[in-house]
């Protein structure tokens, strides 16, 4: 009731995963191709993308699904560095 920003996150089942990200992989092709291994990935990642938006929004900065999808990507990068360093280099 008293959030200013609301997000809701659903991952999908462990089971689903190895899985493509759509947004880099199908809908928007100039964005480095992503899998996300697991779903603690997947979480980081989409987080990461919907955080950016609440950004864009209060700084009154253009809506941007690209933008966004970048962000989260980084944010996936860092959390790799640090899950699992030796396998993300």
């Amino acid at each position: 009731r008293n959030a200013k920003y609301l997000v809701v996150v659903r991952i999908g089942d462990a089971s689903k995963f190895p899985i493509d990200d759509y947004y880099s992989n199908e809908k928007y092709k100039r964005l480095e191709p992503v899998t996300f291994q697991d779903w603690r990935e997947c979480f980081v990642s989409v987080v990461a993308h919907e955080l950016r938006h609440i950004y864009q929004f209060v700084k009154n900065k253009p809506h941007s699904e690209v933008d966004a999808s970048r962000y989260g990507f980084k944010k996936l990068q860092e959390w790799r560095a640090i899950a699992c360093p030796t396998q993300h280099k």
